[in-house]
Parts: C-alpha cells; structure tokens; sequence
C-alpha cells in the first residue's frame, strides 16, 4: 500500500507541475523559449510566434518531423542541423516500431 501510495504522490506531482516548464523559462531568448514550448508541448502553435522565418521552419520540422520543412529553411547551416535532426527523428520512429524482433 505505502509503494502504490508513494506512486500516486510521484506521479501527481509530476503532472501538476511538470519539469519542463522551468526549463523553457529559463532560456535566454523569447525564440528559444517558444521553440522549447513547442518541443515540450508538441504543439506547433508556438512556432508562429518565432521571430525568424528560418527558426519558424526549423521549430515546426522539431514537432513534425518532415525533410521538406528543412528544405525551405535559406541558411545552409540552419538547413543541416534541421535536417540531421529529422534524419535522427525518423530513424528512431522507425526503430522503436521495428524493436528487437530477429528476422528468422
């Protein structure tokens, strides 16, 4: 009972007050603090507010993970980190449906 108990406490407490709101707040710029908002949330609605056009792609590409986002993005350096990230997204989409299973 003390265990199931503990349980309930730890994860009430987690979901009213959740660790990752603290983080976003204490990015240093409002840009980095909605791409944050918007990781965390999965909700593409903070994206809008970013201030660069780039930032904007690069922030919806994060929540959906989709190359032809990075594509639009003009910064060459920005481009790449967007599309390694959704290469990397994709990747372990892929393995965690495909899992440990042996072809036989």
């Amino acid at each position: 009972m003390i265990n199931k108990w503990r349980w309930v406490c730890l994860t009430s407490a987690l979901v009213l007050n959740p660790a990752w709101a603290e983080n976003c707040d204490k990015k240093p710029t409002k840009d980095m603090r909605l791409m944050c908002e918007a990781a965390e949330q999965n909700n593409p609605r903070f994206c809008e507010d970013i201030s660069s056009n780039d930032q904007r792609l690069y922030c919806m590409a994060r929540i959906q993970p989709n190359s032809y986002t990075c594509e639009k993005i003009t910064s060459s350096s920005t481009r790449f980190d967007c599309l390694s990230y959704v290469k990397s997204k994709q990747f372990n989409l892929i393995w965690s449906f495909s899992g440990s299973k042996s072809k036989s």
